[in-house]
């Protein structure tokens, strides 16, 4: 049995320029399969000083006024969402394969999500710094601000 992991096309998905556009923090998260959206909410919630962008379809209902939810965004605009982001915020209830995440490192993001399996397959060294908990997440957000 051979593993074959999933890929993205990493011209399309290429890093842009990382000079921060304003002082805030730019957080993206992207999906909606398996997301932890209580965690997405507590972090948010636990740092109003950082911006969140969420690309779901999913009906979050209200979140913290630091939270900007956006869906039905074409290829293009996606991709420019993950070029002006400063992380790849990803809290995982589980995954396989998972695109979000191969965009954003294609996209040259560091990555803050889940420790789980999947993720450490495709991030298996200090790639991206992967947590368990809320708290964990809130901290390493502080960490890259």
């Amino acid at each position: 049995m051979h593993l074959v992991l999933h890929g993205v096309d990493t011209s399309f998905f290429a890093p842009g320029d990382r000079t921060r556009a304003n002082a805030r923090l730019k957080c993206l998260t992207v999906g909606n399969w398996l997301r932890d959206w209580d965690t997405v909410r507590a972090v948010a919630t636990a740092l109003p000083e950082i911006d969140f962008e969420v690309v779901t379809g999913a009906n979050l209902g209200l979140m913290s006024a630091n939270v900007t939810i956006r869906s039905g965004l074409d290829d293009d605009r996606l991709a420019s969402l993950y070029r002006s982001a400063d992380v790849l915020f990803l809290p995982l209830l589980g995954a396989t394969a998972n695109n979000a995440l191969l965009e954003g490192v294609a996209s040259g993001l560091p990555v803050v999500s889940s420790d789980i399996a999947a993720v450490r397959a495709y991030l298996p060294g200090t790639e991206a710094i992967l947590v368990s908990h809320a708290d964990d997440f809130v901290a390493a957000l502080r960490l890259l601000q």
